[in-house]
């Protein structure tokens, strides 16, 4: 049981890695975004990419050895590790509940910097959609919040029938 709780705690530390560079990398995005750099937006982009790829790496992993313990500690499926904790060797039981602290600190960062970045990213696509309405008025084409093209087919023919 101890060598499940131990490789538990490397499993997390990993992931805390992982995010703090995701931080790191979405604290860059924002300031790309406040910047307007497109160049470092786009690197910003691939780094979250390959990270959240990582991240999606050690999930399974990490829920493998929770159910294992899970199993061995006589736990409900799906309990959380503050549950195992209860149960976990004294030396172990510190640096873990310390490990996930500090990861579940560093999730809500990273969730709050990626709402900010969701609504600056939102904000420059209403800009540049009114930018392009200022210099083609008569354009039917507007970008939507996904990004796709969307033809606004507004025909303004009439027929009078008076005549």
């Amino acid at each position: 049981m101890e060598p499940l709780f131990f490789e538990l705690t490397e499993v997390l530390k990993q992931q805390k890695e992982v995010v703090k560079e995701m931080l790191t990398t979405a604290e860059t995005q924002n300031e790309a975004l406040r910047n307007v750099d497109v160049e470092a937006l786009n690197d910003a982009l691939k780094q979250l990419t390959i990270q959240t790829q990582q991240m999606a790496k050690l999930d399974p992993e990490r829920e493998e050895l929770q159910r294992k313990l899970e199993n061995e500690l006589g736990l409900n499926p799906g309990a959380s590790v503050k549950e195992m904790l209860e149960k976990a060797p004294v030396d172990i039981k510190i640096e873990l509940k310390q490990v996930q602290m500090e990861l579940r600190k560093d999730f809500n960062k990273l969730q709050e910097l990626n709402q900010l970045n969701k609504l600056l990213t939102k904000k420059a696509i209403q800009i540049n959609s009114s930018i392009m309405k200022m210099y083609n008025p008569n354009d039917s084409q507007t970008y939507q919040g996904s990004g796709e093209v969307k033809s606004k087919d507004q025909s303004t023919k009439m027929l009078n029938k008076t005549v």
